[in-house]
């Protein structure tokens, strides 16, 4: 495990929720129970306060209360953007999938662009995935019938 993956989790958490609360919220975070994250456990707390700590120095937490340790997102955690760059490559196999998806599926008006690949693109391509994720086993990809898989 690392403090990306522990910094995902907490991400996770604040879909669902405005705040985190290192005293209370913390429990709630699942490691897992892979060997890695078995030595992590008795330094739980510890991670999960750095973790929070990076979050707060990128501006997606605001502490509010230091005594009881409970922090703020500063806004919509759908409304931070990234910037991504691609190698021309990756970009080309983007297009690729999904322009493919699209003729398949005889959708009319959406092509990406190999030269200028959007978030709706990535979207797309997200779509792709889920849907050949639902023709694998019929259980689309965050299904309840998959919850109890992770």
């Amino acid at each position: 495990m690392t403090l990306v993956h522990v910094k995902n989790l907490l991400l996770s958490h604040l879909l669902q929720n405005n705040t985190f609360s290192i005293q209370d919220d913390t429990p709630t975070i699942d490691f897992g129970k892979d060997e890695d994250t078995e030595e992590l456990n008795p330094f739980k707390e510890k991670v999960v306060r750095l973790a929070v700590k990076e979050l707060e120095q990128v501006g997606i937490l605001k502490l509010v209360d230091a005594d009881t340790e409970l922090y703020l997102l500063s806004q919509p955690v759908n409304s931070f953007v990234q910037q991504v760059s691609i190698s021309p490559l990756c970009a080309e196999m983007l297009a690729d999938t999904v322009n493919a998806f699209v003729r398949g599926t005889d959708i009319d008006g959406v092509v990406c662009n190999k030269l200028s690949v959007t978030e709706g693109d990535i979207m797309a391509l997200i779509h792709v995935f889920h849907m050949m994720l639902e023709d694998m086993d019929g259980e689309g990809f965050g299904s309840p019938e998959r919850e109890g898989e992770n």
